[in-house]
């Protein structure tokens, strides 16, 4: 194991067979959240259609330091930590820039209120919500791109409007910003 990539305090997960008993192995996919149906799925924590289409191929799955962060990130999942799934992709892609499509994929079905940096400005993805979609009409600042992900561009100054307004709409939530912090949602008083 890569002891560059897993920090020492990370013992590494037992055999897939004695992780059970423990539940200490996904049962659904990292990537499409889909049940585990084979061994060698419950061992990665990908099914085998999501390593096809995210084109993880058995030279990537072969690093056994990069299986253990996908089953480990995976098990995480399942147990509703998504700031330990965060710290396990960011060590997957620093392992293998090839996992950033799987990094993304992740982000995109933990966090559905996320934000990242475009140019001088951000793109917010939040689920559609007429309620938010007023707030940024009323706004005039920013606009609502009606798109299957659902994002809009804000300028760099309008981003804590922004989110005052996902706290309005979404209170009690969690947002994915550019830096992979998590920032929780509050509604103002």
């Amino acid at each position: 194991m890569d002891t560059l990539t897993l920090s020492s305090t990370v013992r590494p997960l037992e055999e897939p067979h004695t992780a059970l008993r423990y539940k200490a192995c996904a049962t659904r996919c990292l990537a499409c959240r889909k049940s585990l149906n084979d061994a060698e799925s419950v061992t990665l924590g990908l099914g085998p259609c999501c390593r096809k289409r995210l084109k993880i191929t058995r030279k990537l799955l072969k690093k056994s330091a990069a299986n253990d962060l996908v089953a480990r990130a995976a098990v995480a999942a399942e147990n509703n930590e998504p700031g330990v799934v965060l710290g396990y992709l960011k060590n997957l892609v620093t392992l293998d820039p090839a996992y950033e499509i799987l990094a993304n994929r992740v982000r995109k079905n933990l966090f559905p209120l996320r934000v990242t940096q475009d140019g001088e400005g951000f793109r917010v993805y939040a689920p559609y919500d007429p309620r938010f979609v007023e707030a940024c009409r009323a706004s005039g600042s920013f606009r609502w791109f009606p798109r299957p992900d659902a994002y809009r561009w804000v300028p760099a100054p309008m981003l804590n409007q922004v989110l005052d307004a996902m706290a309005d709409v979404w209170p009690e939530n969690s947002v994915l910003m550019p830096d992979d912090t998590i920032r929780e949602l509050r509604r103002a008083a």
